[in-house]
């Protein structure tokens, strides 16, 4: 197994967390990286905190020993708190969030995956108590 961790700090004091790993076969073939991210940003008004984890996986023919399939997935969410003034001159408090999911398909191509779909399903919800669903699926093409 290897892997890499990294944490950095900006000028602003927003913070990233990124841990990643990849997990090798008994053949020294790639079997699986994982990964995840997380970030802090604030602005003073506003604090966002999201977070994301991802997970690729990839399978081999057992005769030729050849990559036969790869998929990646995860999963993502982020709260947003921050105060404003309300039209009474108060100090009011208020939250967004979002989570959801990704999903990457691939097809194999002379022995490399190549990343052929990739599909994200996100929930939101809004200080005013609203919400909203997304789904959206991006479809990639190669030329010869």
């Amino acid at each position: 197994m290897k892997s890499y961790s990294e944490e950095t700090k900006d000028a602003f004091g927003n913070m990233n967390t990124l841990d990643w790993s990849a997990k090798y076969n008994q053949n020294g073939l790639l079997e699986e990286t994982a990964s995840t991210e997380t970030q802090t940003k604030s602005t003073g008004l506003e604090t966002t905190i999201s977070h994301s984890a991802n997970i690729s996986t990839y399978t081999y023919d057992a005769i030729t020993g050849k990559l036969a399939s790869a998929v990646g997935q995860g999963t993502f969410n982020s709260v947003t708190e921050g105060t404003f003034i309300n039209s009474r001159g108060e100090e009011a408090w208020w939250r967004r969030t979002s989570r959801g999911t990704t999903r990457q398909e691939y097809e194999i191509v002379n022995g490399q995956a190549k990343l052929v779909r990739n599909i994200s399903i996100a929930d939101y919800s809004n200080p005013d108590g609203s919400t909203a669903h997304s789904e959206s699926i991006v479809t990639y093409t190669y030329g010869p």
